[in-house]
């Protein structure tokens, strides 16, 4: 047996911190076997330090980890003489017959990494993303956290952090990419970054040696061809030619004198997502509109960054036309105004939610087809009723492709240019001709309503 060990250079614990520099595997001596400083770098450009003591045996090569270097007390940290301690105990072990990975050596198995599951884990990656603002969007943390527990926690939550293997990922994401490609997508963009995180030097949750098991590289040979997966479905929308007909029969149905109508026609009139008006269920973050946002005397309204769904480009400045002037001026006439109260909310003070949108949209729907229409609904996706988030900004850009705007134009007023949102806008001829064609928007939705539609404006 003894001719299976051999006994390296000793090093000093100087030469083991210079060496604990330089990328790869530092055989450290002290001890017979083999005790190695294993250098490696992260996939997120980090550096990782940690003790290996490989050891023949009757031809048989075992290999234990020590756990994580370093040349100074760090808790859950191992020095060079407390590596070279642990190295000679378990070959001890293994002189005297005993099992270095149980019984007595128990506290071998103590030095690697804490088994956490994912479970445990993810509420601390959350708490790290939102401590280090690295969301973009205050809405993408409690999506993600609804993500991970419908999608992700059912099949990979119970497992250790170090039992997450590439194939079982793979098991999970097939069949999401296959029904939804988006929700697929996201929830590997969610994994690859919590495993780097798992993977950094002072987590150490995931040992350095198993890697990322979450990246394109890594799964692209598992997941399913972009052809085996479901097309995208959008959000159902209420074709340009029918819109006039919705806000007329709105209007005439007396819908526009309730709060839940009045949101439907503010998100229509100002191509706005839904959840940037109303209450968004599901993302649960507060982004709708609030009065302290909205300017009267200029006709603007600003919303924050931070409530956009890409925050990096800035805030969203939105021309108000005269028609959603008049809805804001009813909706003051009500006593809903305040510098702090949500915009479209009920007397009671709660918020409007998708829901009211949505029985205003049937009961419309159903008015038509009672008046000989074909409801409002989308062809193109199999008749399903339209909604107002699949309608206000798609049938706008639509429409203005069809008025000859430009390009830019229709992409500043959908929030979709960085950085061309915001106040400098304001100061520029660009600015007008973005008021000139909100206003040609709202005068288009309201072509088909009766004359005196304003009747509803507060006296």
């Amino acid at each position: 047996m003894g001719g299976g060990m051999r006994t390296a250079r000793v090093l000093t614990p100087l030469e083991v911190r210079q060496k604990s520099e330089a990328i790869g595997e530092h055989n450290v001596g002290g001890v017979a076997g083999t005790l190695l400083l294993v250098v490696r770098k992260t996939q997120a450009g980090e550096i990782s330090r940690a003790w290996k003591f490989v050891i023949r045996t009757g031809g048989t090569k075992q290999t234990f980890g020590l756990g994580r270097y370093t040349y100074k007390q760090q808790v859950g940290a191992v020095t060079l003489a407390e590596a070279r301690e642990k190295a000679q105990k378990i070959r001890e072990d293994i002189l005297e017959g005993r099992d270095p990975r149980a019984g007595v050596s128990q506290e071998v198995k103590s030095d690697k990494p804490t088994e956490h599951t994912l479970d445990e884990l993810f509420p601390k990656y959350f708490a790290y993303c939102e401590k280090m603002d690295l969301w973009k969007s205050p809405k993408m943390l409690p999506d993600y956290e609804r993500l991970y527990r419908l999608h992700l926690s059912p099949g990979l939550g119970g497992k250790g952090v170090n039992e997450v293997t590439p194939a079982a990922i793979a098991q999970v994401l097939t069949p999401l990419l296959i029904k939804s490609p988006s929700t697929g997508k996201k929830a590997q963009h969610l994994l690859s970054p919590f495993f780097r995180w798992c993977l950094r030097l002072e987590n150490s949750y995931r040992s350095p040696a198993l890697g990322n098991p979450a990246t394109s590289e890594v799964l692209k040979d598992r997941l399913p061809k972009a052809g085996q997966c479901k097309a995208t479905t959008h959000h159902p929308m209420c074709h340009l030619e029918d819109l006039p007909r919705f806000v007329r029969l709105l209007v005439e149905s007396g819908r526009v004198n309730d709060v839940g109508g009045m949101a439907c026609l503010f998100i229509l009139l100002t191509a706005s997502r839904q959840g940037n008006v109303i209450k968004n269920s599901r993302a649960g973050a507060k982004c709708h509109a609030v009065w302290a946002d909205i300017d009267k005397r200029r006709a603007l309204w600003t919303i924050p960054a931070q409530k956009m769904k890409v925050a990096a480009n800035g805030a969203h400045v939105v021309p108000l036309s005269k028609q959603a002037l008049a809805i804001l001026s009813r909706l003051e006439a009500l006593g809903m105004s305040s510098d702090e109260d949500a915009v479209f909310r009920s007397l009671r003070g709660k918020v409007v939610g998708e829901a009211a949108c949505a029985r205003i949209i049937k009961n419309l729907s159903v008015r038509d087809r009672e008046a000989g229409g074909n409801g409002f609904v989308d062809k193109e996706q199999g008749g399903r009723l339209m909604t107002m988030h699949g309608t206000a900004r798609a049938a706008f850009q639509t429409w203005a492709a069809e008025q000859g705007y430009s390009r830019d134009l229709t992409e500043a007023a959908l929030h979709h240019t960085k950085g061309g949102n915001g106040d400098a806008y304001l100061r520029t001829k660009y600015a007008e001709q973005r008021r000139q064609m909100m206003q040609a928007w709202a005068n288009f939705l309201f072509n088909e309503c009766p004359k005196d539609w304003a009747k509803f404006r507060a006296k």
